[in-house]
């Protein structure tokens, strides 16, 4: 599935104003794991890191709904990491670095 840059800037944009919403920098991978974005099949489905294009759609549009309009007026702050599973899986060296946000669920 291809999609447009303008369609994928935006959905950017919704994840950082998501994790500025929810962020405990005290906590980070309890407080940036949600139920509510959560696939009905997760972990099950979910293993080896393979991507599940129709989940992730699902995820986006979710989390459109959570975010407001004048919340993605301003622009969010930070970056967003993406990493590929496996890589870090092996070696662990993401878990202490990532205080758990990158472990092996």
């Amino acid at each position: 599935m291809l999609i447009g840059w303008s369609a994928h800037r935006r959905a950017l944009t919704e994840a950082q104003v998501w994790c500025e919403m929810y962020l405990n920098e005290q906590k980070p991978a309890l407080s940036l794991r949600s139920k509510m974005l959560r696939p009905a099949d997760y972990p099950e489905a979910w293993i080896y890191s393979q991507l599940h294009p129709s989940a992730l759609e699902q995820l986006v549009a979710k989390r459109r709904e959570l975010v407001s309009e004048n919340q993605l007026s301003a622009r969010p702050a930070g970056r967003i990491l993406v990493i590929e599973g496996d890589a870090d899986a092996y070696t662990g060296e993401g878990v202490p670095a990532s205080a758990g946000v990158i472990d092996d669920t």
